[in-house]
């Protein structure tokens, strides 16, 4: 995964040396959920690609940065909510002027877009197989239409009650249609899990002290995922910024230079392990990072 990341690397610093006509440093922002081998993956990608780095920052606290900057005010509370295609991420920041402080977070690096889409996939299956009597795998080459189709009418479903699934399975053309209800039925584990883990991350803070929360990322755009959030918050909208926030976040970070100014929390409870196998917690999840 490393020499992956650091082809990608090399290419956009490349391309920014070439348009800038200058040698550049980065400022990364990772999901705040990362553990320590794939912050430690991102770090030797970056080394394998001669790209200096200032340091790693998270997803959320690059977008608190940013929206920060065009809401300047004395100190408030907000949630900061990033789901991409495979990776949640939430965080509770307070923001004073130019100091941001990080109270919680949570989230999870197993749910995200491709996890709806995985949902819409394994109904589809048995709908096939029970249709036709065909199985779909890898191995005659239709899953992966089927996962690429599937998650077109996961987006078509954000916006519309109903869509339709339109697949080539060879001699056979499949079509099918799901309704926005039957599909948010197929989700209930996923909704639950998303309603437990923002929960996880409030559980110790009065939930009217959080002025506003803003969410990120396409999957965010689910329509129950937007009532579960309103929900959870006392009704309260959240916010979608039409600008990329988290690319401006981490390049207001590259200019930072008092980092006192950040302060970040472990995001995973630190264990050490006994003879007899146990895990002993040395240092909580969320304990703020010196």
């Amino acid at each position: 995964m490393e020499e992956l990341y650091a082809i990608l690397f090399k290419k956009i610093k490349s391309f920014a040396e070439t348009h800038l006509g200058a040698p550049v440093t980065a400022a990364l922002s990772i999901p705040s959920c990362f553990n320590d081998t794939q912050r430690s993956a991102t770090l030797t990608a970056c080394e394998m690609a001669g790209l200096p780095l200032i340091k790693l920052i998270s997803d959320p606290m690059a977008v608190a940065i940013a929206f920060a900057k065009d809401h300047q005010s004395e100190e408030e509370h907000y949630m900061f909510i990033d789901i991409g295609a495979g990776c949640f991420s939430a965080s509770l920041m307070s923001v004073d002027g130019d100091v941001f402080i990080v109270e919680a977070v949570g989230g999870s690096a197993e749910f995200g877009g491709f996890e709806f889409d995985k949902v819409l996939v394994e109904y589809f299956v048995k709908v096939i197989l029970k249709r036709y009597g065909l199985e779909v795998g890898k191995e005659n080459g239709l899953m992966g239409v089927l996962l690429k189709e599937c998650e077109r009418v996961k987006i078509e479903l954000s916006s519309e009650v109903e869509a339709v699934i339109s697949v080539d399975l060879g001699d056979v053309p499949f079509s099918c249609s799901i309704t926005r209800e039957k599909f948010e039925g197929l989700a209930l584990p996923l909704f639950r899990k998303y309603h437990y883990e923002i929960e996880k991350v409030i559980e110790n803070f009065p939930k009217h002290k959080i002025k506003n929360v803003i969410v990120s990322g396409g999957t965010t755009l689910i329509p129950k995922l937007q009532e579960i959030t309103q929900n959870l918050f006392y009704g309260k909208a959240p916010l979608r910024p039409t600008s990329n926030l988290l690319l401006q976040g981490a390049a207001f970070f590259a200019t930072f230079r008092d980092e006192k100014l950040l302060q970040e929390v472990n995001p995973f409870d630190l264990s050490l392990k006994d003879f007899n196998g146990t895990f002993h917690v040395i240092i909580p999840k969320n304990s703020k990072i010196p």
